[in-house]
């Protein structure tokens, strides 16, 4: 069982990938309202604009895109997507059962850890600016809020709590 982990995502998408993966998914899905131009248009703006202020001074984000902004899951997912595409597609020796929430990716893989090793290390030759963390596990690897747990060769989930997690809720 196996996890990678985009290193900080949204700050990491070049600018102009990731309009060029908004528009390539628009017209690969034909998309066609509001025009792929438009939306390409209306990235660029929001991108070149990406102001916020740290301890009282004003500062403009040059790549990638705040994680507040409303656009930002749709925009990372979509950039993610043409990374995962390119990885999977070029890849020798391939994962089985691969799911992706935004950055965070799950898999099986069943070539041995060199191979895995390798797999990993060419995942993070298909961008300049992305870049993955890897886990792996043949007993129990968490991802995202669960665990995976190889129960005999079939994989059972549970749910994932960190150990510094207090447990404390708001009512």
């Amino acid at each position: 069982m196996v996890s990678m982990d985009v290193v900080s995502l949204h700050s990491n998408i070049p600018n102009e990938f990731g309009i060029q993966a908004v528009k390539k998914h628009m017209i690969d899905r034909n998309i066609t309202n509001p025009p792929p131009e438009l939306i390409s248009e209306m990235l660029t703006f929001i991108l070149n604009r990406n102001y916020f202020e740290f301890n009282g001074k004003f500062f403009l984000q040059t790549m990638g895109t705040a994680m507040g902004t409303m656009t930002a899951p749709s925009y990372a997912n979509i950039a993610m997507g043409q990374i995962e595409d390119n990885i999977l597609k070029q890849a020798e020796h391939k994962p089985e059962k691969w799911k992706r929430f935004i950055d965070d990716v799950r898999f099986l893989w069943n070539h041995g850890l060199d191979k895995l090793l390798l797999f990993h290390e060419y995942s993070n030759t298909i961008h300049p600016t992305i870049k993955f963390t890897i886990n792996y596990s043949t007993e129990k690897l968490p991802f995202l809020d669960t665990t995976m747990i190889n129960e005999n060769g079939k994989i059972a989930t549970t749910i994932y709590t960190n150990p510094t997690d207090k447990h404390s809720y708001l009512w």
